[in-house]
């Protein structure tokens, strides 16, 4: 048995050791963005998927795809959406033959440019979410933006071919940039931290932007400038579910980030990526989405070429 003064000086050494141990630190406090300067077009080609995408039918219920996702709640769907001009609808297609299913129409969700979509967790366990990116700003006249949150719709067959109208519950993530206006077409849901991620459009190269979980809700909150990529013109992005993978998009490449091991996506996404498979070229890219088992690609109209949606395999 210890005496009275050994116990008296090991209870000492716990409180100091207890008082020395480091506290976690928040990356984000004083965050410096990252610059990466890698030449887009003498990258390594992944070795992942297959060369030549599957064409598994054309996408004829709209001429301006702008957003594609998978469905986590409806099997053998994806959840689709056009832009500026176009109904308030989003659209759930058969991913085996891009025919679409139903439309439906949310309360309370407005389509002023909508431009990528996500599905993934949200501030509710066991629930998922869509995310849907009002985020578009040709003319960078815009002084916020809207990330609409809601539950995903459950399809029945009773809706075959229909417009459903839905009540649900909505959150406004509202948002502007810290320094200055932006177009943005591309929205990645971080599905570990539930961060959003924003992705610009023009200008000499790309930006990346965070909302950082737990976004607020209908109020307007700053994001927070993350990093600068060595191209431009992104269309679309996506996360796969185990946030393992990114996958982000141009009018004429796709752009891989691939870890064994799951790490902050801001990190991922300072590294060099490879490329993705891009065949055929589509007249105007502007969705792409991660399934289980590959990646679906597809583009808008242009001219009387009605687009195919594209399905791209692992090896």
């Amino acid at each position: 048995m210890l005496s009275k003064s050994s116990r008296s000086v090991s209870l000492l050494v716990l409180l100091f050791a207890f008082g020395c141990k480091e506290e976690a630190v928040d990356p984000w406090i004083n965050f410096t963005p990252f610059t990466v300067s890698y030449d887009t077009y003498h990258l390594a080609e992944s070795a992942s998927f297959t060369a030549q995408g599957e064409n598994h039918g054309l996408i004829d219920f709209t001429n301006e795809l702008s957003g594609l996702a998978e469905s986590k709640m409806n099997a053998n769907a994806l959840w689709a959406h056009a832009d500026s001009g176009n109904p308030d609808f989003i659209y759930l297609v058969d991913q085996t033959t891009g025919k679409l299913k139903a439309s439906y129409r949310i309360n309370g969700v407005t389509n002023d440019d909508w431009e990528d979509i996500a599905v993934g967790p949200g501030p509710k366990a066991g629930v998922s979410y869509i995310y849907l990116a009002d985020i578009g700003d040709n003319k960078s006249e815009r002084s916020q933006h809207i990330i609409y949150r809601f539950p995903e719709p459950l399809y029945a067959t009773a809706h075959e071919g229909k417009t459903i109208d839905i009540t649900l519950e909505v959150d406004k993530i509202i948002f502007n940039y810290p320094d200055g206006r932006y177009n943005a077409e591309t929205l990645l849901l971080d599905p570990i931290e539930r961060d959003l991620y924003i992705v610009t459009k023009y200008g000499a190269q790309s930006y990346l932007f965070v909302a950082r979980y737990p976004q607020p809700v209908n109020e307007l909150v700053t994001l927070t400038k993350v990093g600068a990529f060595p191209f431009r013109e992104t269309t679309a992005g996506d996360i796969s579910s185990d946030g393992k993978r990114v996958l982000i998009k141009t009018y004429d490449q796709i752009f891989y980030w691939n870890t064994s091991q799951v790490q902050p996506i801001w990190k991922l996404l300072s590294q060099t990526p490879e490329l993705a498979p891009y065949h055929p070229m589509e007249a105007q890219g502007e969705a792409i989405a991660w399934s289980s088992n590959g990646y679906y690609t597809s583009s808008e109209k242009k001219g009387s070429a009605i687009p195919p949606l594209y399905f791209y395999s692992f090896k």
